[in-house]
């Protein structure tokens, strides 16, 4: 199942997720930088239609499978989160 929903930073920035996966590391977002950066270890909301925000960190950042610290607008990424599962996230 595709979800899409945003993940903003509390330094403004926005990353349009397209796809979420369980991986080894946790859950992986997969999307766009829309806005500003975000960096390896920066707090985030998920910003889900008719839900509170979820909070939760950025455990590592990935750019065709090599981890990079940040990532900046305009660039595809995986973002591996630390606390949140697939099942948590869609309740499925």
């Amino acid at each position: 199942m595709k979800i899409n929903f945003d993940l903003k930073t509390a330094t403004g920035g926005i990353v349009a997720v397209e796809d979420v996966m369980q991986k080894d590391c946790g859950l992986v977002a997969v999307g766009i930088v829309k806005a500003g950066k975000i960096s390896k270890g920066d707090e985030v909301e998920i910003h889900l239609p008719n839900k509170p925000p979820i909070r939760d960190r950025v455990k590592r950042i990935e750019i065709d499978h090599k981890e990079i610290e940040t990532a900046e607008d305009g660039q595809g990424i995986g973002i591996c989160l630390t606390d949140i599962t697939k099942k948590g996230l869609i309740g499925n």
